[in-house]
């Protein structure tokens, strides 16, 4: 296992701890305990913080990175952080690749655990939407590859077809398991996307279209 997301969502959107079970019997010391059993339970393994709405610099992002300051500050065993991902075509946060460098000063590893950006389906204009989705996840992975601390990409899934809301949805393949736009192009050149872990799992709910997903060699 190359990390573990140890505490997820941790955060309201102006940056207060949620009120879980675990910060209303604990406070706040119930992350440095969680990042302790996870440390002693997997000692090779690194150990991240995540969360959504974290991909650009905001109160909630600041919130997280302050954390992670803190967390290092005192020995706490804190490796990186991981930014969900899930966004909206056209409204990729254009700082992104400067909250990521402020992460990275701080010595966090950042890891993108959960993109998809999101459109409306079908659009008005199919051609002008791709071109937007492309230059979306064009925006994301640059962001990821020019930060020197940024790990690597995972995919929310591979198609549309099991997205959390096919009306509102754009992953990797359409709901008919076909290629995307460009943008597939655009994220499987500096980020590798096959041979997953879901290759088994799809090639079993989809025997014709497995070849699609897993017969790839980008790297």
């Amino acid at each position: 296992m190359f990390h573990w997301d140890v505490v997820n969502e941790a955060f309201n959107e102006d940056g207060t701890f949620r009120d879980s079970i675990f910060y209303q019997i604990l406070g706040e010391s119930y992350i440095e305990i969680a990042l302790r059993a996870a440390a002693a339970a997997d000692p090779a393994a690194k150990l991240y913080i995540n969360d959504y709405n974290v991909e650009g610099v905001n109160a909630k992002s600041t919130a997280l990175l302050n954390l992670f300051k803190r967390l290092k500050a005192a020995g706490v065993p804190v490796h990186g952080l991981g930014l969900q991902g899930h966004l909206i075509s056209g409204q990729v946060p254009t700082d992104i690749e400067a909250n990521l460098n402020r992460m990275a000063a701080a010595g966090a590893e950042i890891a993108i655990t959960e993109l998809d950006i999101r459109m409306n389906v079908p659009p008005a204009n199919q051609t002008a939407a791709d071109a937007q989705l492309a230059k979306d996840y064009e925006t994301v992975t640059k962001a990821c590859k020019v930060t020197g601390r940024c790990v690597g990409i995972t995919v929310w899934n591979f198609t549309d077809v099991s997205f959390i809301n096919i009306d509102s949805a754009h992953i990797i393949l359409s709901h008919e398991l076909t290629s995307g736009p460009s943008f597939v192009e655009k994220l499987m050149g500096p980020i590798s996307l096959c041979r997953s872990r879901r290759c088994s799992s799809v090639g079993q709910e989809f025997p014709e279209k497995a070849s699609v997903l897993c017969d790839c060699s980008y790297s």
